[in-house]
């Protein structure tokens, strides 16, 4: 887990049984408590640090972030759809590790970098769409969607469905890999 995510997760616990102890039983507001985004040194680039309510159902991520950091959304066990926007371009090692209900996934053609274990664990995960990709990317590890579904469905495009079988480490899923 990233430092950030732990002091995080840390203050929103702190928050959240001074609530309890006052007691006041409402939920802490999504709003005070959703993600952490960061501009990076370069300035380039906007990552997506963590999903600090680690029992949403739903995300969209927004607008502008073109990296999501490891272990963002990792064991967020009631996670069952995230949008990623056009604007992101690499996933980070663990992003989605351990969403065991999440079960079906769309990554933008923008998305140019796969990471270790990115959606390792996700043992509900049965299609992740990569349709509108013109490009394949790079996949930086066999083990990316180790432990997902043995039903697990990875739709890339037709005209590109030999190149994605015979891609470095995508061809440890060839079997998965079907054009549409």
């Amino acid at each position: 887990m990233a430092r950030t995510d732990t002091l995080i997760n840390f203050l929103t616990d702190v928050a959240a049984a001074i609530k309890a102890k006052k007691g006041d039983s409402t939920p802490i507001p999504a709003a005070d408590f959703d993600t952490e985004i960061t501009n990076l040194p370069s300035g380039d680039d906007t990552m997506l640090i963590s999903l600090i309510d680690r029992t949403a159902t739903s995300f969209e991520i927004p607008e502008g972030t073109t990296i999501i950091g490891s272990y963002a959304f990792s064991n967020c066990y009631h996670l069952t759809s995230v949008t990623i926007p056009d604007s992101v371009t690499r996933i980070g090692s663990n992003a989605f590790s351990g969403c065991s209900v999440l079960k079906s996934i769309t990554i933008p053609n923008g998305v140019t970098e796969i990471n270790y274990y990115t959606f390792g664990g996700c043992t509900s995960l049965t299609e992740i769409d990569f349709s509108t990709h013109t490009t394949i990317p790079a996949l930086t590890s066999t083990t990316a969607f180790g432990n997902t579904s043995a039903s697990l469905v990875i739709k890339v495009p037709l005209t590109l469905l030999d190149e994605w079988k015979a891609a470095t480490n995508w061809a440890t899923y060839a079997d998965k890999i079907v054009g549409v």
